[in-house]
């Protein structure tokens, strides 16, 4: 795993693994429950970003997924995970759900960042949009910290329900969702 993600031998295993955006649950529980350093890495923030693993977790709207080719004459087979007990920033947030309440050095909560990342994902061309990880990371994110939507957006200066209406890739359902939260 360290070869694959080029990471030298005394580099941290666990948030270089959570910044890949497409890592099977399998292989990041794996890394929690054998890695060693894994409980120290999760209360660690990087120290050029302020990124804690869940800021790096969040930035990912999709779950993992894989194309495979099943011969000369099939076709590819896409094969998902995208099912609620599935998701990575659960797995993070009950490790350590004090990095839900941690702004990084763009005073962004995880919450701001998975909503950046739902909305990059709705118009990018890779594919299809997966609304309900999407849906089910932000509810995690929001179970853990309910006040982050009185957080400002560092980035853009606006409060969540705001920052997911704006732009292309903006989504009703989600400024419905996080309005009716903190009206």
């Amino acid at each position: 795993l360290r070869v694959l993600l080029r990471i030298p031998k005394e580099g941290a295993l666990l948030p270089a693994l959570c910044r890949v955006s497409n890592v099977p649950l399998g292989i990041l529980k794996l890394v929690l429950t054998r890695d060693p350093g894994a409980h120290n890495d999760l209360a660690t923030p990087d120290v050029t970003t302020g990124r804690y693993p869940l800021h790096d977790a969040a930035c990912h709207s999709r779950g993992y997924r894989a194309c495979l080719s099943m011969g000369h004459f099939s076709r590819a087979q896409v094969l998902t995970e995208s099912k609620t007990s599935l998701v990575a920033v659960a797995e993070l947030v009950t490790r350590f759900p004090q990095a839900c309440h941690v702004e990084d050095k763009n005073s962004q909560l995880p919450v701001h960042i998975a909503i950046d990342a739902a909305r990059k994902n709705r118009i990018s061309t890779e594919g299809e949009v997966d609304e309900d990880y999407s849906a089910i990371v932000l509810e995690t994110l929001l179970e853990t910290h309910p006040e982050s939507l009185g957080y400002r957006d560092g980035n853009t200066g606006l409060y969540p329900w705001q920052q997911a209406a704006i732009g292309r890739g903006s989504d009703l359902d989600t400024v419905f969702h996080l309005l009716r939260k903190d009206p």
